[in-house]
């Protein structure tokens, strides 16, 4: 047995679903929850911003 649907996709697909459910499509309020309530490394935080850089 294989999928005919790559992980990539479905996890991408899943996650769109739960930002909706739960953020109301807003993914800066996800992605603003998480940084405010953890204990980001230097390292995390960087390669954040470097994520960012590139879009």
């Amino acid at each position: 047995y294989y999928s005919l649907v790559e992980e990539s996709d479905i996890k991408y697909k899943t996650s769109k679903n739960f930002i909706n459910k739960v953020y109301k499509g807003g993914f800066n309020s996800l992605v603003l929850n998480f940084v405010e309530k953890e204990d980001l490394s230097q390292d995390e935080i960087e390669e954040l911003r470097n994520i960012l850089n590139k879009k």
